[in-house]
């Protein structure tokens, strides 16, 4: 996780992590790390079913900015190609899990991976890349 493109984006923009909470659920990992400015990074592992999920609360990226680290993220979590997600096809737009909006998903065809965008005005404010495979 610290060697991947979401880790080393916030340390870039933001230096070091603050904290880190880590903890174990009916074998299930969970570790989230605090950035400044209220960033952090979060990640959800759950072998047994081989479930991921990466989420990501930022300052404030452009949707460039947010979809290049995501497909960073595609890359570096499933390997080579990633999931095929179709990067160039449009968003479905679906509400946000916490009712914070309406999400930009992106949904590929492998693993049942999807990268979905919260966006806020014209900034992206959180990131999130899973999949089961």
């Amino acid at each position: 996780m610290e060697r991947g493109p979401l880790f080393t984006h916030l340390q870039a923009r933001h230096g070091g992590p603050l904290g880190c909470e880590a903890a174990a659920d009916g074998g299930a990992l969970r570790l989230t790390y605090a950035f400044a400015a209220g960033c952090t990074l979060g990640i959800r592992r759950d072998p047994r079913i081989e479930y991921t999920d990466t989420r990501v609360v930022v300052d404030g990226l452009t949707r460039d900015e947010a979809l290049t680290l995501l497909h960073a993220q595609e890359r570096a979590q499933l390997g080579g190609d990633g999931c095929g997600i179709e990067w160039s096809r449009p968003p479905q737009q679906e509400p946000a899990e916490d009712a914070a909006g309406e999400e930009e998903v992106f949904r590929g065809d492998a693993c049942n991976c999807q990268a979905r965008l919260l966006v806020r005005g014209a900034v992206v404010v959180r990131l999130v890349f899973r999949s089961a495979c």
